[in-house]
Order: C-alpha cells, then structure tokens, then sequence
C-alpha cells in the first residue's frame, strides 16, 4: 500500500536513506542522517513524500518537490529520493510511487517532470520500468570523482 507520510514516518524514512545512500555510487560521501531528516521535513510541508508499506511497515518512499525552472517560469517536478528495501523491488511498489509522484506533480502544474536514475543501481531495470511507465529518456549522468 502507498500512502502519504507524516512526520511519524521520518525516523524510518531516514533509515532508508541510510540503506539507499549504502548501495549507491554516493556510498564514498558521507550521510548525515540529520540533514537528511531536515529535507524530509522541508518536503513534508511543501512537497511530495509518500511511502510504501508491507505488514504495517514502511519498505520505501519517494520525496520529490515542483518548482520553477531556473530560466523559466514554468514549472518542473522533480524526485529527490525513490528506494524501495532490495528485498520488496519488482513489485508493484516503484510504479506506484511513480505514478502518484507524476499525477501530483501534474495536479501542481508541472508542464514536465524529471525522474534521475544516478545512483548506479539497478540502472536498466529502473530504466525499463520508467519506458514501461510512459516515460522519455532525456539524457546521460557522467561524474568525475576525486581522489
């Protein structure tokens, strides 16, 4: 089940921050758990944080924000963080999350929504799910990391 969190979510939200930041390229910096807990706040109160649960227990989120373009008016939705638990991916719960994330962003007159794949997991099953969901492939991450 998807839903929208509350501030009873953040604690685990936080958690599964810690779990995504664990498996990703973004492993090699640092996690702070207490800025991470403040974004989840600012989203909670002006944009969008949903969760998923199994048995009553939250298994993963999206958080994503609408603003305006930086040179335009216009307005862009954009994800922040969708993670689902290794254990729970391949269901229904990703396109869920999508789909909700999409439809509010809509709702907030969003004329385009962005959904980054960076974090170097699960890259072509994500990306295969996002064409399945209707979406268009905009372009390519390159990094240059330090010693």
């Amino acid at each position: 089940m998807i839903r929208a969190a509350t501030p009873a979510d953040v604690p685990r939200l936080v958690e599964l921050g810690a779990a995504m930041h664990a498996e990703s390229r973004y492993a090699r910096l640092g996690y702070s758990p207490q800025k991470v807990e403040r974004m989840l706040g600012m989203v909670l109160e002006r944009g969008f944080l949903y969760v998923v649960e199994s048995d009553s227990v939250v298994v993963g989120g999206f958080a994503g924000i609408v603003e305006e373009h930086w040179f335009s008016g216009d307005k862009v939705g954009t994800d922040l963080a969708l993670f689902v638990e290794p254990g729970r991916r391949g269901g229904f719960a990703a396109a869920a999350l999508v789909r909700a994330f999409i439809a509010w962003a809509r709702e907030r007159g969003a004329v385009m929504t962005d959904i980054l794949i960076n974090t170097g997991v699960r890259v072509d099953e994500t990306a295969a799910l996002f064409d399945c969901l209707g979406g268009l492939r905009a372009g390519l991450i390159y990094t240059w990391e330090g010693e």
